[in-house]
C-alpha cells in the first residue's frame, strides 16, 4: 500500500512540479538511499497536514495543554475528515492484486485508517520536536533581550541616582582633603554621556562652584555657568579650598 505512494528519484526529477524541493532529499540521503521519494500528490497531502498542524500547534496551545500539546494536535488532525478523505483519494487506485502479498479488499479500509493514524502520529511528533525547539530558541532570545534592557535601565537608573545624590549639600559636607571626592564625582558626571550634568544644583550653587574653581561667573545664565564648569573641572588640579 505504501509503495503505491512512492516513486523513483528519476521520475521526480523528470516530472515533479516541486523540483526545487528535491535537493533536500538528495542532501540528507544516506549511502543506502533509505529516504523515501514520495510522489507529488502525497507531498501536497502533507503540505495540507502541515498547514493544519501549524494552526493547532501554537504557543497558546502549548501554554494551555503543556506536555499534552502533542496529543492535542494529533487528536485535532485525526478528527479532520477533510484530511482523511484526501488520504483515501491517494489510495483510490491502489490495486491489492499487484502487491507482493495478496490483500483482501475488506482489509483495505482498516489498513487505510491504521496507516493514516500512524503517519499523522509520526508527522506530529517530528513537527512538535521542531516547534518546541524553535519556541525555546525564541523565548531564550526574548529573555536575553529582556535582560539586556533591564541591565541598561538599571545602569541608567544608577547613573541618574548618583547624579541626583551629588548636590551642593554633599559637597559642603564632604570631609575629604580639598573635597577631592566631590571633585572626582563632578568630573565623572561630566565625562559620563548618560548623566545629566548638575541636575540638582541651583544657579546660586553653580556660582559658588565657579568661585571655588576660579571662574568669573559674572552675569551669566545657568546654562553658561554649567558650560564653563564642564570646561574647567576636567582639567582642574587644585580641587576646592
Amino acid at each position: 500500500m505504501l509503495d503505491h505512494l512512492t516513486t523513483s528519484a528519476l521520475d521526480l526529477h523528470n516530472n515533479s512540479k516541486y523540483k526545487h524541493t528535491l535537493h533536500e532529499t538528495q542532501r540528507t540521503q544516506n549511502i543506502n538511499h533509505g529516504l523515501t521519494n514520495i510522489n507529488d500528490s502525497v507531498f501536497e497531502f502533507f503540505l495540507q497536514v502541515d498547514d493544519k498542524r501549524r494552526q493547532c500547534q501554537t504557543e497558546d496551545a502549548l501554554n494551555c495543554h503543556g506536555a499534552g500539546s502533542l496529543q492535542y494536535c494529533k487528536t485535532v488532525l485525526l478528527k479532520d475528515e477533510t484530511l482523511f478523505k484526501t488520504w483515501k483519494l491517494l489510495l483510490i487506485n491502489f490495486d491489492p492484486k499487484i502487491s507482493a502479498k495478496q490483500v483482501e479488499y475488506t482489509m483495505i479500509a482498516s489498513c487505510t485508517r491504521d496507516v493514516y493514524e500512524d503517519l499523522i502520529g509520526q508527522f506530529c511528533r517530528i513537527g512538535d520536536s521542531q516547534f518546541r525547539k524553535d519556541t525555546m530558541t525564541r523565548l531564550g532570545k526574548l529573555k536575553q533581550d529582556s535582560l539586556r534592557r533591564r541591565v541598561v535601565m538599571r545602569s541608567k537608573h544608577t547613573h541618574s541616582s548618583d547624579a541626583l545624590a551629588l548636590n551642593m549639600k554633599y559637597i559642603l559636607e564632604d570631609q575629604s582633603e580639598n573635597k577631592l571626592y566631590s571633585h572626582l564625582k563632578l568630573k565623572s558626571q561630566i565625562y559620563d554621556p548618560n548623566d545629566v550634568v548638575f541636575p540638582s544644583f541651583l544657579k546660586s550653587d553653580l556660582i559658588l562652584l565657579c568661585k571655588a574653581y576660579g571662574i568669573a561667573a559674572g552675569n551669566v545664565q545657568k546654562s553658561g555657568l554649567i558650560n564653563q564648569l564642564c570646561t574647567v573641572i576636567p582639567i582642574f588640579n587644585t580641587y576646592f579650598e
